[in-house]
Protein backbone atom coordinates (compact mmCIF):
# COMPACT_ATOMS: atom_id res chain seq x y z
CA UNK A 1 0.00 0.00 0.00
CA UNK A 2 1.38 3.40 -1.01
CA UNK A 3 1.59 6.24 1.46
CA UNK A 4 -0.75 9.07 0.50
CA UNK A 5 0.66 11.86 -1.68
CA UNK A 6 1.88 15.17 -0.32
CA UNK A 7 1.93 17.16 -3.57
CA UNK A 8 -0.66 17.71 -6.30
CA UNK A 9 -1.08 19.60 -9.57
CA UNK A 10 -4.75 20.41 -10.06
CA UNK A 11 -6.03 21.79 -13.36
CA UNK A 12 -9.44 23.31 -12.66
CA UNK A 13 -10.01 23.93 -16.38
CA UNK A 14 -8.25 23.39 -19.68
CA UNK A 15 -10.00 26.35 -21.27
CA UNK A 16 -7.55 29.17 -21.86
CA UNK A 17 -7.58 32.75 -23.13
CA UNK A 18 -3.95 32.61 -24.28
CA UNK A 19 -2.39 31.18 -27.45
CA UNK A 20 1.06 30.20 -26.19
CA UNK A 21 3.57 28.76 -28.65
CA UNK A 22 5.00 26.42 -25.96
CA UNK A 23 1.64 25.03 -24.90
CA UNK A 24 -1.37 23.68 -26.81
CA UNK A 25 -3.81 23.70 -23.88
CA UNK A 26 -5.67 26.61 -25.50
CA UNK A 27 -6.72 24.28 -28.32
CA UNK A 28 -8.87 22.29 -25.88
CA UNK A 29 -12.58 22.84 -25.36
CA UNK A 30 -12.99 21.66 -21.81
CA UNK A 31 -16.46 20.40 -20.87
CA UNK A 32 -18.04 18.52 -17.94
CA UNK A 33 -15.47 19.89 -15.53
CA UNK A 34 -15.39 18.99 -11.86
CA UNK A 35 -17.84 20.93 -9.71
CA UNK A 36 -16.74 22.59 -6.45
CA UNK A 37 -18.05 19.73 -4.24
CA UNK A 38 -15.93 17.24 -6.20
CA UNK A 39 -12.77 18.81 -4.77
CA UNK A 40 -13.82 17.73 -1.29
CA UNK A 41 -12.73 14.24 -2.35
CA UNK A 42 -9.03 15.21 -2.36
CA UNK A 43 -6.78 13.55 0.24
CA UNK A 44 -6.06 15.45 3.45
CA UNK A 45 -2.40 14.39 3.26
CA UNK A 46 -1.55 17.11 0.73
CA UNK A 47 1.00 19.73 1.80
CA UNK A 48 1.56 21.54 -1.50
CA UNK A 49 -1.05 22.09 -4.21
CA UNK A 50 -0.40 23.77 -7.56
CA UNK A 51 -3.68 25.11 -8.96
CA UNK A 52 -3.45 25.58 -12.70
CA UNK A 53 -5.25 25.36 -16.03
CA UNK A 54 -5.81 26.41 -18.77
CA UNK A 55 -6.53 29.70 -17.09
CA UNK A 56 -8.01 29.17 -13.60
CA UNK A 57 -9.63 32.62 -13.46
CA UNK A 58 -11.91 31.62 -16.35
CA UNK A 59 -13.91 29.66 -13.79
CA UNK A 60 -16.41 31.99 -12.09
CA UNK A 61 -16.68 29.50 -9.20
CA UNK A 62 -12.93 29.56 -8.51
CA UNK A 63 -13.27 30.91 -4.93
CA UNK A 64 -15.69 28.09 -4.10
CA UNK A 65 -13.30 25.53 -5.60
CA UNK A 66 -10.43 26.90 -3.51
CA UNK A 67 -12.62 26.86 -0.41
CA UNK A 68 -13.32 23.15 -0.87
CA UNK A 69 -9.69 22.34 -1.69
CA UNK A 70 -8.75 24.02 1.58
CA UNK A 71 -11.40 22.08 3.48
CA UNK A 72 -10.19 18.79 2.00
CA UNK A 73 -6.48 19.53 2.54
CA UNK A 74 -6.36 22.12 5.36
CA UNK A 75 -2.58 22.01 5.79
CA UNK A 76 -1.71 22.46 2.12
CA UNK A 77 0.06 25.50 0.71
CA UNK A 78 -1.96 26.66 -2.30
CA UNK A 79 -0.21 28.20 -5.31
CA UNK A 80 -2.21 29.35 -8.33
CA UNK A 81 -0.67 29.82 -11.76
CA UNK A 82 -2.23 32.40 -14.06
CA UNK A 83 -1.35 34.15 -17.29
CA UNK A 84 -2.59 37.40 -15.76
CA UNK A 85 -4.70 38.32 -18.79
CA UNK A 86 -7.93 38.85 -16.78
CA UNK A 87 -7.07 41.68 -14.37
CA UNK A 88 -10.71 42.69 -13.81
CA UNK A 89 -11.67 39.12 -12.93
CA UNK A 90 -8.63 38.80 -10.66
CA UNK A 91 -9.62 42.04 -8.91
CA UNK A 92 -13.10 40.65 -8.32
CA UNK A 93 -12.14 37.15 -7.16
CA UNK A 94 -8.90 37.54 -5.21
CA UNK A 95 -10.40 39.23 -2.07
CA UNK A 96 -12.73 36.26 -1.54
CA UNK A 97 -9.84 33.85 -2.10
CA UNK A 98 -7.67 35.64 0.45
CA UNK A 99 -10.47 35.42 2.99
CA UNK A 100 -10.38 31.65 2.54
CA UNK A 101 -6.58 31.45 2.69
CA UNK A 102 -4.62 34.61 3.63
CA UNK A 103 -1.38 32.83 2.65
CA UNK A 104 -2.64 32.07 -0.86
CA UNK A 105 0.19 32.30 -3.41
CA UNK A 106 -0.01 33.46 -7.03
CA UNK A 107 2.46 33.02 -9.88
CA UNK A 108 2.08 34.95 -13.14
CA UNK A 109 3.67 33.82 -16.38
CA UNK A 110 6.17 36.29 -17.84
CA UNK A 111 8.40 35.03 -20.66
CA UNK A 112 10.20 38.21 -21.67
CA UNK A 113 9.73 41.92 -22.16
CA UNK A 114 6.93 43.55 -24.09
CA UNK A 115 7.36 42.32 -27.66
CA UNK A 116 8.82 38.95 -26.70
CA UNK A 117 6.13 38.08 -24.19
CA UNK A 118 3.40 39.15 -26.60
CA UNK A 119 4.86 37.10 -29.46
CA UNK A 120 5.16 33.98 -27.30
CA UNK A 121 1.71 34.31 -25.72
CA UNK A 122 0.13 35.66 -28.94
CA UNK A 123 -2.20 37.99 -27.02
CA UNK A 124 -2.31 41.78 -27.63
CA UNK A 125 -0.96 43.85 -24.72
CA UNK A 126 0.15 40.65 -22.94
CA UNK A 127 2.97 42.34 -21.05
CA UNK A 128 0.82 45.26 -19.89
CA UNK A 129 -1.95 42.93 -18.72
CA UNK A 130 0.55 41.04 -16.55
CA UNK A 131 1.80 44.32 -15.09
CA UNK A 132 -1.76 45.40 -14.33
CA UNK A 133 -2.54 42.08 -12.65
CA UNK A 134 0.66 42.28 -10.58
CA UNK A 135 -0.35 45.71 -9.32
CA UNK A 136 -3.86 44.52 -8.46
CA UNK A 137 -2.59 41.45 -6.62
CA UNK A 138 -0.16 43.53 -4.56
CA UNK A 139 -2.89 46.03 -3.65
CA UNK A 140 -5.22 43.18 -2.71
CA UNK A 141 -2.66 41.93 -0.20
CA UNK A 142 -1.17 38.84 -1.85
CA UNK A 143 2.14 38.37 -0.03
CA UNK A 144 3.40 35.25 -1.79
CA UNK A 145 3.65 36.59 -5.31
CA UNK A 146 5.95 35.59 -8.14
CA UNK A 147 6.68 35.06 -11.81
CA UNK A 148 7.11 31.94 -13.95
CA UNK A 149 9.47 31.97 -16.95
CA UNK A 150 9.53 29.21 -19.58
CA UNK A 151 13.01 29.04 -21.13
CA UNK A 152 13.11 28.88 -24.93
CA UNK A 153 15.42 29.83 -27.78
CA UNK A 154 13.22 32.85 -28.44
CA UNK A 155 13.52 34.38 -24.96
CA UNK A 156 16.44 33.03 -22.92
CA UNK A 157 18.59 36.11 -23.56
CA UNK A 158 16.00 38.19 -21.68
CA UNK A 159 16.14 35.98 -18.61
CA UNK A 160 18.71 38.15 -16.72
CA UNK A 161 16.49 41.21 -17.17
CA UNK A 162 13.39 39.34 -15.96
CA UNK A 163 15.36 38.04 -12.97
CA UNK A 164 16.51 41.56 -12.09
CA UNK A 165 12.92 42.82 -12.44
CA UNK A 166 11.70 40.08 -10.08
CA UNK A 167 14.43 40.91 -7.58
CA UNK A 168 13.66 44.63 -7.58
CA UNK A 169 9.92 43.96 -7.22
CA UNK A 170 10.48 41.37 -4.45
CA UNK A 171 8.86 38.66 -6.55
CA UNK A 172 9.70 34.99 -6.58
CA UNK A 173 10.89 33.67 -9.95
CA UNK A 174 10.59 30.07 -11.08
CA UNK A 175 12.17 28.69 -14.24
CA UNK A 176 11.25 25.77 -16.45
CA UNK A 177 12.08 24.48 -19.92
CA UNK A 178 9.59 24.05 -22.75
CA UNK A 179 8.44 20.44 -22.34
CA UNK A 180 6.41 17.84 -24.26
CA UNK A 181 3.31 16.23 -22.80
CA UNK A 182 0.65 14.27 -24.71
CA UNK A 183 -2.10 15.24 -22.24
CA UNK A 184 -0.99 18.74 -21.32
CA UNK A 185 1.51 20.93 -23.20
CA UNK A 186 1.36 19.03 -26.50
CA UNK A 187 4.14 17.59 -28.67
CA UNK A 188 7.25 19.05 -30.29
CA UNK A 189 7.62 21.67 -27.56
CA UNK A 190 11.13 20.60 -26.63
CA UNK A 191 12.28 21.79 -30.06
CA UNK A 192 11.70 25.33 -28.72
CA UNK A 193 14.47 24.96 -26.12
CA UNK A 194 17.70 27.00 -26.39
CA UNK A 195 20.22 25.54 -28.80
CA UNK A 196 23.32 27.09 -27.25
CA UNK A 197 23.70 25.01 -24.07
CA UNK A 198 26.87 26.79 -23.07
CA UNK A 199 25.24 30.20 -23.17
CA UNK A 200 22.10 29.22 -21.27
CA UNK A 201 24.29 27.55 -18.64
CA UNK A 202 26.27 30.78 -18.29
CA UNK A 203 23.06 32.81 -17.84
CA UNK A 204 21.62 30.42 -15.25
CA UNK A 205 24.96 30.34 -13.43
CA UNK A 206 24.90 34.14 -13.25
CA UNK A 207 21.43 34.06 -11.67
CA UNK A 208 22.40 31.28 -9.26
CA UNK A 209 25.42 33.26 -8.08
CA UNK A 210 23.20 36.24 -7.43
CA UNK A 211 20.90 34.08 -5.32
CA UNK A 212 23.86 32.72 -3.36
CA UNK A 213 24.85 36.26 -2.34
CA UNK A 214 21.79 36.44 -0.11
CA UNK A 215 21.24 34.97 3.35
CA UNK A 216 17.92 33.44 2.28
CA UNK A 217 17.88 29.62 2.21
CA UNK A 218 15.01 29.62 -0.28
CA UNK A 219 17.26 31.51 -2.70
CA UNK A 220 20.01 28.95 -2.11
CA UNK A 221 17.54 26.17 -2.93
CA UNK A 222 16.50 28.01 -6.09
CA UNK A 223 20.17 28.32 -7.06
CA UNK A 224 20.60 24.56 -6.62
CA UNK A 225 17.44 23.84 -8.64
CA UNK A 226 18.49 26.17 -11.46
CA UNK A 227 22.00 24.72 -11.61
CA UNK A 228 20.47 21.28 -12.04
CA UNK A 229 18.07 22.72 -14.62
CA UNK A 230 21.04 23.86 -16.70
CA UNK A 231 22.53 20.35 -16.42
CA UNK A 232 19.21 18.83 -17.48
CA UNK A 233 19.01 21.16 -20.49
CA UNK A 234 22.24 19.58 -21.79
CA UNK A 235 21.78 15.96 -20.80
CA UNK A 236 17.98 15.42 -20.73
CA UNK A 237 18.66 13.33 -17.67
CA UNK A 238 17.01 14.10 -14.38
CA UNK A 239 19.09 14.45 -11.22
CA UNK A 240 17.70 12.00 -8.67
CA UNK A 241 14.50 9.97 -8.68
CA UNK A 242 11.07 11.30 -9.62
CA UNK A 243 8.32 10.45 -7.14
CA UNK A 244 5.34 11.01 -9.44
CA UNK A 245 2.71 8.41 -8.62
CA UNK A 246 4.14 8.08 -5.12
CA UNK A 247 4.22 11.55 -3.59
CA UNK A 248 2.73 13.51 -6.49
CA UNK A 249 -0.32 13.33 -8.77
CA UNK A 250 -2.01 15.41 -11.45
CA UNK A 251 -5.79 15.90 -11.46
CA UNK A 252 -7.39 17.01 -14.72
CA UNK A 253 -10.66 19.01 -14.92
CA UNK A 254 -12.73 15.88 -15.61
CA UNK A 255 -11.50 14.13 -12.45
CA UNK A 256 -8.88 11.86 -14.00
CA UNK A 257 -5.94 11.20 -11.70
CA UNK A 258 -2.52 10.80 -13.35
CA UNK A 259 0.93 10.22 -11.83
CA UNK A 260 1.84 13.65 -13.24
CA UNK A 261 0.87 15.94 -16.11
CA UNK A 262 3.36 14.28 -18.48
CA UNK A 263 2.08 10.70 -18.15
CA UNK A 264 -0.85 9.77 -20.40
CA UNK A 265 -2.29 6.76 -18.56
CA UNK A 266 -4.81 7.68 -15.83
CA UNK A 267 -4.87 5.84 -12.52
CA UNK A 268 -8.59 6.35 -12.04
CA UNK A 269 -11.32 8.97 -11.86
CA UNK A 270 -12.12 10.92 -8.70
CA UNK A 271 -15.84 11.12 -9.53
CA UNK A 272 -16.13 7.34 -9.78
CA UNK A 273 -13.85 6.05 -7.03
CA UNK A 274 -12.65 7.28 -3.64
CA UNK A 275 -9.14 8.70 -3.85
CA UNK A 276 -7.77 6.01 -1.51
CA UNK A 277 -8.98 3.27 -3.83
CA UNK A 278 -7.44 4.97 -6.88
CA UNK A 279 -4.13 5.54 -5.13
CA UNK A 280 -3.70 2.12 -3.57
CA UNK A 281 -4.72 0.16 -6.66
CA UNK A 282 -1.78 1.18 -8.87
CA UNK A 283 1.85 0.13 -8.91
CA UNK A 284 3.35 2.69 -11.27
CA UNK A 285 7.02 3.47 -10.75
CA UNK A 286 8.45 6.59 -12.41
CA UNK A 287 11.60 6.91 -10.33
CA UNK A 288 13.74 6.50 -13.43
CA UNK A 289 11.67 8.88 -15.57
CA UNK A 290 13.63 11.73 -17.16
CA UNK A 291 10.75 13.52 -18.89
CA UNK A 292 11.15 16.80 -17.01
CA UNK A 293 12.94 18.88 -14.41
CA UNK A 294 10.17 21.05 -12.97
CA UNK A 295 9.78 22.49 -9.51
CA UNK A 296 6.38 20.75 -9.13
CA UNK A 297 7.95 17.30 -9.56
CA UNK A 298 11.28 18.14 -7.89
CA UNK A 299 9.71 19.34 -4.63
CA UNK A 300 8.49 15.90 -3.48
CA UNK A 301 11.95 14.46 -4.14
CA UNK A 302 13.50 17.37 -2.24
CA UNK A 303 11.67 16.33 0.91
CA UNK A 304 12.66 12.71 0.50
CA UNK A 305 16.33 13.43 -0.24
CA UNK A 306 16.55 16.53 1.94
CA UNK A 307 19.84 15.71 3.75
CA UNK A 308 21.73 15.15 0.49
CA UNK A 309 20.25 18.21 -1.21
CA UNK A 310 20.85 20.44 1.81
CA UNK A 311 24.49 19.36 1.93
CA UNK A 312 24.84 20.22 -1.78
CA UNK A 313 23.17 23.59 -1.25
CA UNK A 314 25.46 24.47 1.67
CA UNK A 315 28.51 23.34 -0.32
CA UNK A 316 27.45 25.56 -3.22
CA UNK A 317 27.03 28.49 -0.83
CA UNK A 318 30.39 28.00 0.87
CA UNK A 319 32.30 27.42 -2.35
CA UNK A 320 30.84 30.40 -4.18
CA UNK A 321 33.18 33.43 -4.26
CA UNK A 322 30.02 35.54 -4.43
CA UNK A 323 28.55 34.12 -1.22
CA UNK A 324 28.85 37.28 0.82
CA UNK A 325 25.70 39.23 1.32
CA UNK A 326 25.35 42.00 -1.25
Amino acid sequence: MLSFPTHAIIAVTLNCNSRCVMCDIWKNKSHHELTPPDFLRLPSSLKDINITGGEPFLRPDLPEIIKNIKIAAPHARLVLNTNGFLPLVIKKQIPAILQIDPRFAVRLSLDGWQGTHQSLRRIPQAFHLVQESLTLLKKAGVKDLGLSFTIMEANYRELPAIYEFSRQQHLDLSLTLATDSPIYFGSQKQTLRPRDHQQITAIITQISRSRLRTLNFKNWYRAWFETKLAEYAQSNRRIGHCLAGQKLFYLDPQGNVYPCQLQSKPLGNLTKLPFAEIWNSHSSDFRRCHSCWMICSVKPSSYTYAPLIISQIITNKLQSPWSKKS
